[in-house]
């Protein structure tokens, strides 16, 4: 990375060769002007090589590279690089102000602690103060979300050897070793840690952990700690010069201190220090000029046991340094030029774990299924026995499908959850924990799953220390043959969007809704595992009524396979549902588009409607059929009863019943129609009841008898006016003399009975027709049946029907039973007829109760009630008019009494009527002689 060509190194670009797994190579250069000159070039500080640039891995596909912004020392800070593998850059950010020694040269940047784990958990920055030997520290988030949390400084009086060492401990916290040392002053070694929170409302904590004075060493050359990988608690590894000899000392425990010679260590003052995953250390010591590094494998107990197997020493022309790989092999990089790297590669030898099963952690005793073992395919739970009692804490188990590519992808995941979720179980000796897996983790057969433990999944119940884990690829274990799957039909079920997740459908086109739920609907697939083809999304969606904010369910066909070996579709919807209901814990949350989805849904297959509610269906067709008998019984037996507002009213109401609870529970699957339908119910109803209440008060104004009438029958008319508002027909039985109950006998004018006639109507073109094509939109636009809805289209058909054929009805009845009153008026007047032959006859046949078939009809006299045909009395006598007021009272009390009149009667006075209306229209027709 640096062009080791001092007399030209300044040329601001970074050369990186990303080193893979599978050791090939990927070349980045990054143009990083931002970055000042001289820190492309070396610098020697007490003739000891130093770079001003350093890169940290934090995230996948991201590179972070610290460097200094100055070299003045008034205004020098610390900067932080961000840029991704594509030579992209994101963020220049500040750090920290730059550390300065005495003689007022700037030091380069101090480190950086990061977790190799997880990338969610923010980067610890440590700086020593060179003038003052203070310590600074600043905790930040992710690069990508860049912000400074936390920060100290911890200040000494005395300028003391000091040294740093940072990790990310069990329990998810940074822990900050802080050791100090001088021979000079006699000082003691100091050893305190401070442990921060990576959670920024907990307080910090520091301790002293080690104090003793170590005369015979003059210097310390290396601080390391880490988590001990003998299985609990934390360590650390000290490396001090005393001359030409070397000794280690070991903190482990914070009590247990141990300290033995290192004389196999060259005189060398750049030491580090590296746990190895299978066992025991790696030491790599560097001379002053940092060209040659010398490596050593130390055993568990940190005893030399041999060299490295990389050329010893290796030399280095420039900056490079060895990496240890996952699958046990060290790559010695080094740069040759500025374009050039050369890659050493060799196998670390495994050093023996004492008590270690093959776990890589002594604390471990047992697991079944064991390593390398079997399983049966759906399995419910797999088990981990500890050596020593435990308690469950706040790390992590996951389990894997075993790739050759990148282990721990998230389409890999199976599911993962804490120790402390509620799905592990402890044994009652607290040694043994069960571990419940879910139905959709171990669904493919003869396929190799591996679990990963993370540190901290439980602690040393005793003393609360927690427990190393179990790294990737370690327990791995195969699912066995299962039996062939039973031949399933299609199948279509549903899915439900989070809130979040519905927006952003709604949001969308009907291409970009296409796009969106074909990828999810792939993402499902890769999950799964099936092929594509076999999960087909529908693009058709309702919303769900049921939530409080809206949120979208989406159909999702499942396609059957005969081939036996593959999963059916019954098994499909078991595992999606599983994953679905558990999408905090799997796959689905770390993908694109199913994170969106609702995981308290689930996947529901949506049960057959006519098996679960045909009784239902069937009971209340025939309530409405023996209802309809009833009301048909009791017209036969009573003639002068009307029995078709009662039924008009009895399915009103029930419709009206259905339609509201429609509209308030499930009308908001569809955008519009909830607040369509709730303004019909609102306005239709207000409408309804003031109507109502208009004609009660002109009743009681204006005709005594219904006054004497509603004091003794106030209660049932007070309840009718009110139900009223559910159908204006209820008014009508009060008149209906159903079972001749005085109380149903109501004498309301026939101007009364004509405002209830054209309410009705305009009820039924402004609700009623409107409310069935509210509920036809709603069943066409919906993914499934429901009841209520259901029961609401029929009724609201019923009563449609009903309506239309009891308005023709009347219309027929009025065309063919009534004659215009223009014409009747005419006929009266040339006739010259004072009697009352035509008009008389006329009044008769208007008062006739057409309700005696069954129909309330208002008679034409009614509907068209005025007082103008009095125009064509203009010319009459005094005697004439006199005779005609006699007429009009003799129709009036005909009126009054034509609901006392039997049925027979009123037929027969029809008929006559009849007659003398076709005789009156002959002599009309007659030519004057």
């Amino acid at each position: 990375m640096i062009n080791p060509n001092r007399e030209n190194c300044s040329t601001p670009i970074l050369y990186f060769r990303l080193i893979h797994i599978n050791e090939t190579l990927t070349s980045i250069n990054v143009s990083a002007t931002q970055i000042p000159a001289f820190n492309f070039c070396e610098s020697i500080i007490k003739g000891i090589v130093y770079y001003y640039i350093n890169a940290y891995p934090l995230l996948e596909n991201y590179i972070f590279a610290t460097y200094v912004n100055s070299s003045n020392p008034v205004d020098a800070s610390i900067y932080g690089l961000l840029f991704d593998w594509n030579s992209n850059f994101i963020s220049n950010t500040y750090l920290s102000a730059a550390s300065v020694n005495k003689k007022g040269i700037v030091q380069p940047p101090g480190k950086i602690y990061f977790s190799k784990k997880s990338g969610n958990v923010g980067f610890l920055y440590v700086d020593i103060m060179k003038n003052t030997e203070s310590v600074i520290w600043n905790y930040f988030t992710n690069p990508l979300t860049m912000s400074n949390i936390n920060s100290g400084i911890i200040m000494y009086k005395d300028s003391l050897n000091t040294l740093t060492s940072g990790f990310l401990n069990a329990e998810g916290n940074y822990c900050l070793v802080i050791a100090r040392f001088s021979s000079k002053k006699q000082e003691p070694l100091r050893v305190e840690t401070i442990l921060i929170p990576t959670q920024s409302n907990r307080t910090l904590s520091s301790n002293l952990i080690y104090s003793r004075k170590l005369k015979s060493f003059s210097n310390i050359i290396t601080l390391n700690c880490n988590i001990d990988y003998k299985g609990s608690g934390n360590v650390c590894q000290f490396y001090f010069s005393g001359g030409i000899t070397h000794e280690s000392l070991e903190i482990r425990n914070l009590t247990n201190v141990e300290t033995k010679p290192a004389n196999y260590v060259n005189n060398s003052n750049d030491i580090k220090i590296y746990p190895l995953l299978f066992g025991g250390y790696l030491l790599t010591a560097r001379n002053r000029n940092r060209k040659l590094i010398y490596g050593y494998i130390l055993n568990s107990t940190e005893d030399f046991q041999d060299y490295w197997p990389l050329p010893q020493p290796f030399f280095l022309n420039s900056e490079g340094s060895s990496y240890i790989l996952p699958d046990k092999k060290i790559i010695g990089a080094a740069q040759i030029n500025a374009t050039n790297w050369f890659l050493n590669t060799t196998e670390l030898p495994k050093i023996p774990i004492a008590n270690d099963k093959g776990y890589y952690n002594p604390q471990l005793n047992l697991t079944l299924p064991v390593i390398n073992g079997t399983i049966p395919i759906r399995t419910s739970q797999i088990l981990v026995q500890y050596k020593d009692p435990v308690q469950l804490s706040s790390g992590n188990v996951s389990v894997f499908i075993h790739s050759n590519s990148i282990s721990t992808d998230p389409i890999y995941l199976r599911q993962v959850y804490s120790g402390q979720s509620g799905h592990c179980i402890l044994s009652e000796n607290r040694k043994t924990i069960t571990i419940k897996i879910f139905t959709s983790t171990f669904n493919q057969p003869l396929t190799d799953y591996f679990v990963i433990i993370d540190d901290n999944f439980v602690k040393i119940n005793k003393n609360g220390e927690a427990v190393k884990g179990i790294e990737a690829n370690v327990w791995i274990f195969k699912t066995e043959q299962t039996v062939p799957n039973i031949f399933v039909e299609s199948s279509v079920a549903l899915f439900r969007l989070t809130a979040a997740g519905s927006i952003l459908y709604e949001s969308l086109n009907a291409t970009e809704k296409i796009e969106f739920v074909n990828e999810l609907g792939n993402e499902l697939a890769t999950i799964l595992p099936v092929t594509p083809s076999r999960l087909v999304p529908r693009y058709q969606y309702q919303r769900d009524p049921t939530t409080e904010e809206i949120q979208v369910i989406l159909p999702l066909e499942i396609i059957s396979s005969t081939n036996i070996s593959e999963m059916n579709v019954m098994n499909i919807i078991e595992d999606l549902n599983s994953f679905i209901i558990h999408r905090d814990m799997g796959p689905l949350a770390y993908m694109k588009y199913t994170y969106l989805i609702d995981s308290n849904y689930g996947l529901v297959k949506p049960e057959n409607f006519w098996d679960k509610y045909l009784f239902i269906i069937i009971l209340f067709i025939v309530g409405i059929l023996l209802f309809t008998l009833l009301c048909f019984i009791e017209q036969r037996r009573n003639p002068k009863a009307e029995t078709s507002s009662v039924f008009k009213f009895s399915m009103g109401f029930v419709s009206y019943l259905l339609f509201v609870i429609f509209t308030l529970r499930y009308s908001k699957a569809v955008a519009g129609l909830y607040e369509t339908s709730l303004t019909i119910v609102i306005l239709s109803t207000s409408l309804k009841e003031t109507v109502s209440l208009f004609l009660i008060i002109r009743e009681i104004i204006s005709s005594e008898k219904f006054r004497g009438w509603l004091k003794k029958h106030f209660s049932i008319t007070m309840l009718f006016m009110l139900l009223s508002a559910v159908d204006v027909y209820s008014l009508m039985i009060l008149t209906s003399k159903i079972g001749s109950y005085p109380s149903l006998s109501a004498p309301f004018a026939k101007r009364t009975r004509t405002w209830i006639f054209w309410v009705g109507l305009f009820a039924l073109i402004k609700k009623e027709i409107p409310q069935f094509i509210i509920v036809l939109i709603y069943q066409q636009r919906t993914l499934k049946l429901d009841l209520v809805p259901f029961l609401t289209l029929l009724i609201t058909s019923i009563v449609l029907a009903f309506n239309i054929v009891w308005r023709l009805n009347q219309l027929f009845n009025f065309l063919f039973q009534s004659t215009p009153r223009t014409r009747r008026a005419s006929n009266i007047h040339k006739s010259g007829n004072t009697g009352n032959t035509g008009y008389e006859t006329d009044r008769e046949d208007n008062n006739a109760d057409l309700g005696n078939n069954g129909l309330s009809v208002p008679s034409s006299e009614v509907i068209f009630e005025s007082d103008e045909f009095d125009e064509f009395d203009d010319e009459s006598s005094p005697a004439e008019k006199g005779e005609k007021e006699k007429d009009k009272n003799k129709v009036g009390s005909s009126s009054e009494s034509d609901e006392e009149k039997s049925f027979i009667e009123e037929e027969i006075e029809k008929i006559a009527a009849a007659a003398a209306a076709a005789a009156a229209k002959a002599s009309w027709n007659k030519p004057d002689i």
